[in-house]
């Protein structure tokens, strides 16, 4: 059965798309970015077809469970954000 929360045609590059996005962004842009694909999934899934309303769910799953991945380090532990005045920039703790 074809996976269509996360196929195979976006792993077919030696990195995924979202590792590019990752890497493109600062830490706390990419959880930014990972809210908003969230907060679209749950938003929109009301509004599709009978059926369809279910995948967009699981699509918002997916994000919500990359963003708790970004949260918590090799070890199993949770980060937190300490927030510096170095030109607004945040970082991890």
């Amino acid at each position: 059965m074809p996976d269509n929360i996360n196929p195979e045609h976006y792993k077919e590059s030696p990195i995924e798309c979202i590792e590019v996005i990752k890497a493109s962004m600062t830490p706390e842009g990419f959880e930014g970015y990972l809210k908003g694909s969230i907060f679209k999934y749950l938003w929109r899934y009301e509004r599709k077809h009978l059926g369809n309303e279910v995948e967009d769910l699981l699509k918002a799953e997916w994000f919500l469970k990359r963003l708790i991945q970004e949260r918590v380090d090799d070890n199993g532990h949770r980060e937190t954000w300490i927030h510096t005045t170095d030109f607004g920039r945040s970082e991890r703790r």
